[in-house]
């Protein structure tokens, strides 16, 4: 028998409301898409994490992990993505995402700075909330600054927090990257979303994101120096990546042998 669109027409209702309800599920409840603490033996990130982490640029098994930690080189190239869970997310969908992560950098940028973290589609056109790493203004190389940009892949035409880091610090980071805008919001060490943040103003179409990624660059003297990540959250709010950290297994305590009296003399 052939459907009309009257017959057809509830069906559509009843899926579009469906899609609609997952939407507001995740902006409303919150998820978490990634969490990973990084507690893999040493070596390099794509194998030890049995493929979670994906290849997807320059010289293979460059990323590693180090102490259950990632470790990021400038003078290195590969980059590698985790996918995120229910990807893609449309550019249609206006779903903020959220990623937070511990950042430590070991040696400073070269340079002007570059980026090494962002969200991504599916090539490298995609790549949207930039996170930059960024020298002293006043060429301290003790401190350093971090920064962020819609789509923009210059230093120069994102947006830097103010404050200022010291080289050996460790800071809590958290992007938010609205996929229906394309507008990105940092914060560091934030208590709460109402903590001081700012916002990049670089131009830049939408794109559906399918993962977030890592990336090591030294380009035209721009590079990213020597970083240390660690436990990554990527999810659908605030609150999730900020009060909630992967969880680092504890190693099990051997039993103490208990210790015969002694007889008094």
């Amino acid at each position: 028998m052939t459907n009309t669109l009257a017959q057809t027409w509830p069906k559509r209702i009843v899926f579009t409301g469906f899609l609609l309800a997952i939407g507001l599920h995740l902006q409303s409840q919150g998820e978490v898409l990634v969490s990973d603490a990084f507690d893999y033996p040493d070596g390099p990130l794509s194998t030890q994490s049995s493929g979670s982490w994906e290849h997807t640029s320059g010289s293979e098994n460059q990323i590693t992990v180090q102490s259950e930690a990632i470790i990021l080189n400038e003078t290195d190239s590969e980059d590698a993505m985790i996918s995120l869970m229910n990807d893609p997310f449309s550019a249609d969908s206006n779903q903020p995402l959220f990623a937070a992560f511990d950042l430590t950098v070991i040696s400073p940028p070269s340079g002007k700075g570059n980026y090494f973290g962002h969200f991504r589609g599916t090539s490298s056109a995609t790549f949207r909330g930039r996170i930059f790493l960024l020298p002293d203004a006043e060429g301290n190389s003790q401190r350093y600054r971090i920064g962020v940009s819609n789509g923009a892949t210059a230093a120069e035409d994102g947006e830097a927090f103010p404050d200022l880091f010291t080289i050996g610090s460790t800071q809590r980071i958290v992007v938010k990257y609205a996929t229906g805008t394309a507008m990105t919001q940092l914060w560091i060490n934030p208590q709460s979303v109402e903590s001081s943040s700012v916002e990049a103003t670089d131009s830049t179409p939408p794109r559906d994101i399918v993962g977030f990624a890592l990336r090591q660059s030294l380009s035209s003297g721009n590079g990213i120096g020597n970083i240390q990540i660690d436990n990554l959250i990527v999810a659908s709010t605030f609150e999730e990546t900020v009060g909630s950290r992967p969880i680092k297994p504890v190693e099990p305590v051997e039993p103490v042998e208990p210790v015969e009296p002694v007889e008094p003399v």
